[in-house]
């Protein structure tokens, strides 16, 4: 299998990919192209793979997806684009992810903004995560100034505060960033743009506004923590490793959660020294909303899986030294359709832990949210536009946290539709 974050291919790596190629049926309808959210022409760089043009492949790549790379890190190719490639109904399917991701690294190419004439229209989008960045991006070819708030000194979002180096190296990041043509863009780092701002300022400047600020707040657990060292959100453990505050763990560490970031939480936690790493669910392992080739790697690494679980007390001193669940069984929901849990009387466990991390998914900012009210009722889920309002949203905070892919997939949509709305009046 190829190496990831290689920018020269070893002999062997380069042969395994050109076969990998040759694999591809170069399909006239290609169902590849309809599964991935933002329908990069899939046929036509594998292609130009096979003729050993990396740098033609990469700019396909890029001209539909501006951050090719990190998706081809971070995509869930195996139930998008993958899924749908025709071998997979005879055998394995053609490893498009590895491709692109091959494509991208092997090869330099930037992406160069071919703009339209200008409209002198003003646009301001609040975010500068993927979403954001692919709506910049889209509406400066338009011909619209953009300005880009975004409340880190960094851009990237997520991808950069919390996702692990082992799914997608620092350089690699940087390089995809470095290679975005944002000179056109006015960015304004180190901006936090809250419910006052937007309303007095931003919504007085500029034509039509993009919200893709992400989920900044992690969902509250109400177990009584009683501060406790050793204890963390998952946001909280993922950028503090991120930015070396973490550098180290002894122990057990038990992670609570079923998600993609619960996973790389206890996956993380045995890279960085602890003795073992637990991760507890309150559900059954068909239930756990994890991709299933994370769970799999996670396994194989060395992460323990309790099932069934839901915690109800920490226990110790100044530091957490014991957690305590209960067992659960599922049982129908007929308002949601998904199986809920139920605490099982009497069915107690109680565990040594050293750190624990709770991987419970996040909400929206308060001020923002309240901000919509009502109004995200009002959102049209083909324009994302709010209601006749000058607002559109897209990414995590509009979808609660989907893919990365699928955020650039709604800054590409809502600035088409800011541009409809802009010519339009």
């Amino acid at each position: 299998m190829i190496k990831t974050g290689v920018a020269i291919a070893s002999d062997e790596e380069l042969q395994w990919v050109l076969a990998e190629a040759s694999r591809c049926l170069f399909c006239v309808d290609a169902p590849c192209i309809g599964g991935c959210p933002v329908h990069i022409d899939i046929p036509q760089f594998i292609r130009l793979i096979r003729w050993k043009d990396f740098k033609g492949a990469k700019e396909t790549i890029k001209i539909a997806n501006f951050m090719g790379s990190i998706c081809g890190y971070l995509c869930p190719a195996g139930e998008l684009c993958q899924k749908d490639c025709v071998l997979s109904k005879t055998g394995s399917p053609i490893s498009i992810a590895a491709l692109q991701r091959f494509a991208c690294d092997r090869a330099d190419y930037g992406s160069e903004i071919k703009t339209a004439a200008g409209t002198k229209k003003r646009v301001a989008v609040v975010g500068g995560g993927p979403a954001g960045l692919s709506c910049a991006l889209e509406l400066r070819g338009f011909g619209h100034e953009v300005d880009l708030f975004e409340k880190e000194k960094f851009l990237a979002g997520t991808v950069a505060q919390e996702i692990p180096e082992f799914k997608i190296p620092q350089h690699i990041l940087k390089k995809e960033i470095g290679e975005l043509d944002l000179n056109q863009i006015r960015i304004h780092l180190g901006i936090e743009v809250d419910r006052n701002l937007l309303e007095r300022e931003i919504s007085k400047q500029y034509d039509a506004i993009f919200l893709g600020v992400g989920l900044s707040r992690s969902k509250p657990t109400d177990l009584n923590r009683k501060n406790l060292k050793n204890v963390f959100d998952a946001s909280q453990f993922l950028n503090s490793i991120k930015n070396g505050a973490i550098n180290q763990l002894k122990g057990i560490c038990i992670t609570i959660g079923g998600g993609d970031t619960a996973v790389d939480c206890a996956r993380m936690a045995l890279r960085l020294g602890a003795q073992r790493s637990i991760l507890a669910y309150r559900r059954s392992q068909k239930e756990m909303p994890a991709a299933k080739a994370e769970v799999r790697q996670a396994l194989e690494e060395g992460v323990e899986i309790l099932w069934q679980v839901t915690p109800f007390r920490l226990a110790g001193q100044k530091k957490v030294e014991a957690i305590e669940f209960a067992r659960t069984k599922l049982v129908s929901s007929a308002q949601s359709g998904r199986k809920r849990f139920k605490e099982v009387a009497g069915a107690k466990l109680k565990l040594p832990v050293n750190v624990v991390v709770f991987a419970l998914g996040k909400d929206r900012d308060d001020g923002l949210g309240h901000f919509l009210g009502d109004r995200t009722k009002t959102i049209d889920l083909k324009t994302l536009q709010v209601g006749k309002t000058k607002y559109f949203v897209g990414g995590d905070f509009f979808n609660g946290g989907e893919t990365v892919v699928e955020a650039i997939a709604d800054g590409q949509r809502a600035a088409r539709s800011i541009d409809h709305y802009i010519r339009s009046g």
